[in-house]
């Protein structure tokens, strides 16, 4: 749990505290795309580290695996922190992804470590439903940023 916590707050926490007063970062489209970058060379670095201590298989099935994990995750509270800096009123929503995308990660990895079938597969489907949520995030942003500008 812990690491997980870590690993979470290494890939959101800086970028966050650098970027939330910026006058640049108005748009949550803003917030899905420059934390998804920040999740995506989170998950490089990591994929390389994997590499180089556990062989070319095992760098090559997180090259399938975590690219989207690391960037969905991470982009998902950058829409939240968005969210939060454009309407206040989401303060409950951006505490909840807070802890919510931790807990993802978690039962993530505990499915792959666990060695049991179908856990590994849950971990697959959380995988698969993270990625998909960054396509829906950017959409929803998207679509958001555009009413805006219309008004």
């Amino acid at each position: 749990v812990i690491v997980v916590v870590i690993e979470e707050s290494v890939k959101f926490l800086p970028l966050a505290l650098f970027i939330y007063k910026k006058p640049y970062f108005k748009e949550r489209t803003d917030g899905v795309i420059y934390f998804a970058i920040c999740g995506l060379t989170f998950g490089l670095g990591e994929n390389i580290g994997y590499t180089l201590s556990y062989g070319a298989k095992a760098g090559l099935v997180r090259l399938v695996l975590m690219p989207f994990f690391h960037a969905a995750a991470t982009s998902i509270l950058g829409y939240y922190l968005i969210s939060l800096k454009i309407d206040k009123k989401n303060k409950i929503k951006f505490i909840l992804a807070c802890l919510i995308i931790p807990l993802l990660h978690g039962l993530y990895d505990f499915g792959l470590l666990s060695g049991v079938t179908q856990l590994i597969i849950a971990s697959f489907i959380i995988t698969l439903f993270l990625s998909l949520g960054l396509f829906l995030y950017f959409s929803e942003a998207n679509d958001l940023d555009k009413a805006e500008l219309a008004k």
